[in-house]
């Protein structure tokens, strides 16, 4: 992790140089796949430069404080926004890259059931902070809660104008900063935003409740998911549960790994409440909208105090 104050940090594609400044930012590789590292793109102490391959993959997350103590942070953090949007307009040229935002705000562990945004991807301008026509803009730009990914894929999109609105939470979360939880919960097949990871959240086998075993579901027996349900059978959900239903002949497009064809040739999410995990290797016929397992992960902290995440916020996922 590093912490880059006034020191600038340089990527150097092919026919530019671009600077991200005031950031704090972690790098991961998604998997062991051959695609080069950002290694040495970013410095706390200098200005350094590499080559990305050409459309390099990648996929930031920034996860933004909302906190009161934001408050003086604002105005530098919407100068700010000008740079980081600049940094991806140059960047596009040279990467394929997508855009998610989530806040540091977990609750305050006041109950059982107060998660403040539990990692979820946010599509929630401030009405107080942000741009008044931001809903609107956003909706323009396909950008929803549904999908809530700022891509480069979509040429028509006022980069500058997408990320202020969706980085600009305001100052009511909690003052309990949890940004390290929040990623955690961010980027798990078990949170709120595994449907945007498709077909690489697979069934955790360590999970003793799981039935990885030959499925004997027929069709109309209830369902826990998929995998309960003989051949030719998928789990939908049926009430406030799920049953074995059979697949549709086939639909006009590939279903995610998170659908199923179902009835009519209309792509329909099943039931699946099985543990998850991700998996680095996976080949998915739909590519998911974001933590591709070619891509390279960028997480990047906006914060002006000390992360307060524990253990007592995961006790079942530490170790997943």
């Amino acid at each position: 992790m590093f912490r880059v104050k006034s020191n600038k940090a340089t990527i150097a594609p092919v026919s530019s140089n671009l600077t991200l400044l005031g950031l704090f930012l972690v790098l991961v590789g998604c998997n062991s796949n051959p695609i080069q590292p950002l290694e040495g793109v970013v410095s706390a102490a200098n200005r350094q430069s590499t080559e990305l391959p050409e459309k390099t993959k990648i996929d930031f997350l920034f996860v933004i404080d909302d906190s009161g103590s934001m408050g003086e942070e604002q105005e530098n953090l919407a100068r700010n926004f000008g740079t980081i949007a600049e940094f991806l307009q140059e960047l596009g040229p040279s990467a394929d890259y997508r855009v998610a935002v989530t806040s540091t705000n977990l609750g305050d562990q006041t109950g059982v059931n107060d998660q403040g945004d539990a990692g979820r991807f946010l599509v929630r301008p401030d009405p107080e902070d942000a741009p008044a026509n931001c809903n609107q803009r956003l909706a323009e730009f396909g950008i929803t809660e549904e999908r809530p990914i700022l891509s480069s894929e979509n040429p028509s999109v006022n980069v500058l104008e997408a990320f202020t609105c969706m980085a600009t939470l305001g100052r009511g979360g909690s003052g309990t900063e949890r940004g390290l939880e929040a990623m955690r919960k961010a980027l798990s097949c078990n949170h709120a935003n595994a449907p945007l990871f498709g077909e690489c959240c697979v069934a955790d086998p360590e999970d003793p409740t799981n039935r990885l075993e030959r499925p004997t579901g027929v069709e109309g027996e209830a369902c826990n998911s998929p995998a309960g349900c003989s051949g030719g059978l998928t789990c939908l959900p049926s009430g406030a549960g799920g049953v074995c239903t059979a697949i549709a002949p086939g639909c006009e497009s590939p279903c995610a790994g998170n659908e199923a064809c179902a009835t009519g040739g209309v792509c329909q999410p099943v039931y699946d409440k099985r543990r998850k995990r991700y998996s680095p290797v996976c080949e998915p016929l739909v590519e998911p909208l974001f933590l591709r397992p070619d891509s390279l992960l960028v997480v990047i902290f906006v914060t002006d105090e000390n992360d307060c995440s524990a253990p007592v916020d995961n006790r079942g996922d530490s170790t997943r």
